[in-house]
């Protein structure tokens, strides 16, 4: 749909290879402003994770990572124009984060009662869970198995990316 993405289609570079380059640039520049967040909130602000702060960066990253595999997935799938995929992805983390509780505090546990799936497979209900796990729970069971299912979660979203990115073909250039 654009002169760029014609371009890239017609490249020798193999799709993978692409599809990791660009995810690593975009880890990079969400990552820094992530690890510059927690630097502030821990440093300027005080606030205290606790000992957990390993656990903590794991999860940060996963979040991150799901959130990349998320957009690539919109982005490789609906062939729309860039305003439309970003509305796209937005919605899909807004429902999301309302069914986790982000927005109404009682959501959560009625999704629990009454949808438990939902709680495992909504990305935000797991980050955020995880984040939950850290604080509440003496052991990790609970965090490590929210970080499991984000990890082939995000295998599972980029293998989609990267068939969405192969099947993409451009008639003219």
């Amino acid at each position: 749909r654009s002169s760029r993405g014609a371009r890239i289609n017609v490249s020798p570079i193999h799709k993978m290879k692409l599809l990791l380059i660009n995810m690593s640039a975009a880890f990079t520049a969400h990552g820094s402003s992530i690890a510059l967040m927690l630097l502030y909130m821990i440093k300027v602000l005080g606030i205290s994770f606790g000992d957990n702060i390993p656990q903590l960066i794991l999860a940060c990253i996963i979040g991150e990572i799901i959130g990349l595999f998320i957009g690539a997935t919109v982005g490789a799938w609906v062939n729309k124009s860039p305003g439309v995929q970003g509305a796209i992805t937005t919605s899909i983390v807004m429902v999301g984060s309302f069914l986790s509780g982000m927005m109404f505090v009682d959501m959560k546990y009625l999704i629990v009662k009454n949808a438990p799936i939902l709680s495992y497979i909504n990305p935000v209900n797991l980050v955020s869970d995880s984040f939950y796990s850290l604080y509440y729970y003496d052991d990790f069971e609970r965090f490590y198995m929210n970080i499991t299912i984000l990890i082939i979660m995000a295998v599972v979203l980029g293998i989609v990316s990267y068939l969405g990115l192969r099947r993409k073909t451009y008639a003219s250039i």
